[in-house]
This record gives C-alpha cells, structure tokens and sequence, in this order.
C-alpha cells in the first residue's frame, strides 16, 4: 500500500453519502511532520523495509499464498472469469 495510501490518510474525506472521516497524523514520521494537518490526532505509525528484508517479507507471503495456508474470499478462477465477463475485463 505504502505512501499512497499514507497521503490519503493525512487528508479528510467524504464518502458518497456525505460521511466525514477526519484526517489522521503519523507519530514517527518526519516527513509527513510538515504536511499533515497538527491537529489531526496521531494515530498512525510508519514502517520502512529495507532490500533484505522486503525479499524476506516476498518470501514468506508467496510461500504462504502457495501452500494455500491463505485463503481469498473468492476463488481465482471465479474472479477471473467475473472479470472476464464485464465489458472492460
């Protein structure tokens, strides 16, 4: 997910039907010091994988995804043929 989703998170929205969701701040970064909003509460924390350990992290969920120990709410095939069949798919 990473920084796109931490810079939506720094924002307020609304959703379709109006519903306000407030912005939230980051504790430990200083990065997003600057940018996000000083009265948003501080919720939120960062985490930075290196090269290692990105490639440990890889590993470890495809060998999970693999041995099928995770388990989707939809089939692959299901879903590929639900996409398929749209008009874009």
């Amino acid at each position: 997910m990473g920084l796109g989703l931490a810079d939506e998170m720094i924002k307020p929205h609304y959703d379709d039907l109006g519903e306000y969701y407030p912005a939230y701040a980051f504790k430990n970064d200083e990065t997003y010091y600057a940018i996000q909003p000083k009265d948003a509460p501080k919720i939120l924390y960062s985490l930075k994988a290196n090269g290692p350990l990105k490639s440990k992290i890889h590993g470890n969920a495809y060998a999970k995804l693999s041995s099928g120990t995770v388990r989707f709410l939809i089939k692959e095939q299901e879903a590929k043929s639900a996409l398929l069949s749209t008009k874009v798919g």
